[in-house]
C-alpha cells in the first residue's frame, strides 16, 4: 500500500523549494505567470459565457490580456520564443534552438 500522506507532503516541500528559489531566472518566472494569466483568462471566459452582461468580468478579462500581453512582450524581447510563429530570424529556421516553453525548468 502507498503511504499517500507522505507522497502529498513530498509534493507540498517541492512545490514550495520550487516557487522559493532565490536564483530562479525570470524567464521562468514569466513563463509561470504567463501561465497563471491563461488559465485566469479561460475561467474568465467560461464566466463570461454564462453571464455575458457582466461588466466586472469583462473589465476584468481586459485587464488579464492586458497583462498576458505585457508578459508576452517581456519574453519576446528576451528571445523566448513561445510559438513557432515566434520565429524572429528570416534566414533560418531558430524554433528548435532553444527548449520548449514548456520545459520551464529549462528556460
Amino acid at each position: 500500500m502507498v503511504d499517500r500522506s507522505r507522497s502529498c507532503r513530498a509534493c507540498a516541500n517541492n512545490q514550495t523549494n520550487q516557487n522559493n528559489r532565490p536564483n530562479m531566472p525570470q524567464s521562468n518566472s514569466l513563463m509561470r505567470k504567463l501561465q497563471a494569466i491563461d488559465f485566469a483568462i479561460t475561467e474568465t471566459v467560461l464566466y463570461l459565457d454564462a453571464y455575458p452582461e457582466s461588466r466586472t468580468a469583462l473589465a476584468y478579462y481586459k485587464k488579464l490580456i492586458e497583462e498576458r500581453d505585457r508578459i508576452l512582450a517581456q519574453m519576446e524581447g528576451r528571445g523566448t520564443p513561445l510559438t513557432h510563429r515566434d520565429n524572429n530570424d528570416q534566414g533560418r529556421w531558430t524554433w528548435t534552438n532553444g527548449p520548449w516553453p514548456w520545459q520551464i525548468d529549462a528556460n
